[in-house]
């Protein structure tokens, strides 16, 4: 594939560079800046992307010149012509502007910090550029402060538009509209191990970067103050918190501890009448809920930082697979799932829903969880279908409409779920209820 370098950075390993040929008459419109684009979401963000026919131009940004440079030349034939690979430096927002003003959007998938998000968001705000990403938890608040900025500069963004949150908010505002009065929600997701483990034991019991931090994040949310929505208003309790038995929609059970999602802040907001909303999240096979509890503990008890947390979760695991993993190879490797409680014919039911869809065949399945929503979001503000999307920085269940957007999104799934199902729901009694 041709490689064709332009105007090069000053430092070595650094500068710009098109996979193919480039017309850039043919790229004035649907010109997307991939932030992260060489991470573990932005890498399945970038296969998405590259495929979408409203994504003219992309430009494949990351801290690697080199990596991002051989990224995208790996993204294939759709991608000639359209993506370049460029160096940034995310931790310094006040730098990407020039680079934000070339482009109609901006996806953030770094992750990182919440000052450092929120000064990315901030960023794309004084270049005038449209944006959207899959921040959550503490991340919302000095995200959502940025709304008066963003609608004076006439900019509109979408804030955690991923799995969860993101999906789990629209399948709430989605099944809402079945109930006459809704009363609870928990918005979970349920987080298979096999794709950190696997590759941990092929490489001797060596622990990479990068599954350590993703580890260490989901610690984090389930270990410090934990936002939730209770009796009509938002508080915190000191995480880990009680864990719950919920019923699984393709059936079973998971044990799911209280996670600092930001749901219990925004959901209230669209969902009229709600009195709790709770995030919780759970490790499959459900015996992990043990360690995940008590590694959370470690952390909120000032005995481990969360990366020494995370690595003795995986290396227990490492030491005594047998016992650990069990029947994780049957189980799906991420479950993002609503439970909402409430009202039907008048009388109180439960209606657990999730995706229908797959991303098994897919380089990294796992990241594609995160990517297929963002990047399904990216694709409906690129071509027109958000156009009454007014200015502001909002969470995807204030803008998008459901069923449409998870109509888009199953055209991404492995394989794509034609004629079939686009959520499976449950329908049964309450939950099981607390238990310790």
């Amino acid at each position: 594939m041709l490689l064709s370098l332009s105007s090069p950075g000053g430092g070595e390993g650094q500068g710009e560079v098109w996979v193919g040929h480039h017309d850039p008459e043919s790229a004035m419109t649907g010109r997307v800046l991939l932030l992260g684009g060489t991470g573990y979401v932005g890498r399945p963000a970038a296969r998405f992307l590259a495929r979408s026919a409203v994504v003219r131009s992309l430009t494949v940004a990351g801290r690697n010149f080199d990596r991002a440079a051989a990224f995208a030349v790996g993204l294939g034939v759709e991608a000639q012509g359209k993506t370049r690979a460029v160096a940034v430096e995310a931790g310094d927002p006040e730098s990407l502007l020039p680079l934000m003003a070339e482009h109609d959007l901006v996806m953030n998938t770094t992750g990182g910090t919440a000052d450092l998000i929120a000064g990315t968001l901030a960023a794309a705000i004084r270049a005038g550029v449209d944006y959207c990403d899959t921040s959550g938890g503490q991340f919302c608040a000095p995200l959502l402060e940025q709304d008066a900025a963003a609608r004076a500069a006439g900019v509109r963004a979408v804030i955690g538009i991923g799995a969860n949150p993101g999906g789990t908010n629209l399948m709430a505002k989605h099944l809402a509209a079945r109930f006459e009065a809704v009363e609870t929600v928990q918005s979970c997701f349920v987080q298979g191990v096999l794709h950190w483990i696997d590759p941990i034991l092929t490489a001797g019991g060596k622990i990479g970067a990068g599954s350590a931090a993703t580890v260490a994040d989901i610690l984090k949310g389930a270990s410090g103050r934990v936002p939730v929505f209770r009796d009509g208003d938002l508080t915190t309790i000191d995480g880990p918190g009680e864990a719950m038995t919920l019923a699984l929609p393709q059936g079973g059970t998971v044990t799911a501890i209280p996670y600092g999602g930001s749901e219990p802040m925004t959901l209230p907001r669209s969902i009229p009448g709600l009195s709790g909303v709770t995030c919780r999240a759970a490790f499959q096979p459900d015996r992990l809920t043990p360690l995940f509890r008590a590694q959370a503990t470690r952390i909120a008890a000032g005995l481990a930082s969360r990366e020494e947390a995370a690595r003795t979760f995986l290396e227990t695991i490492v030491a005594d697979p047998e016992h650990w993993l069990g029947d994780a190879r049957e189980m799906k490797k991420i479950v993002p799932f609503t439970v909402m409680t409430g009202l039907i014919d008048g009388e109180r039911t439960t209606v657990t829903a999730t995706l229908a869809g797959r991303y098994d065949a897919e380089p990294e399945p796992a990241g594609c969880y995160t990517a297929g929503p963002l990047a399904t979001c990216a694709a409906m503000m690129l071509d027109g279908i958000l156009t009454t999307m007014p200015p502001g920085v909002h969470p995807p269940e204030a803008v998008l409409d459901p069923m449409p957007f998870f109509e888009r999104l199953s055209g991404l799934w492995s394989p794509a779920s034609v004629g079939s199902a686009i959520l499976d729901r449950r329908v049964d009694a309450p939950e099981t209820g607390e238990t310790s």
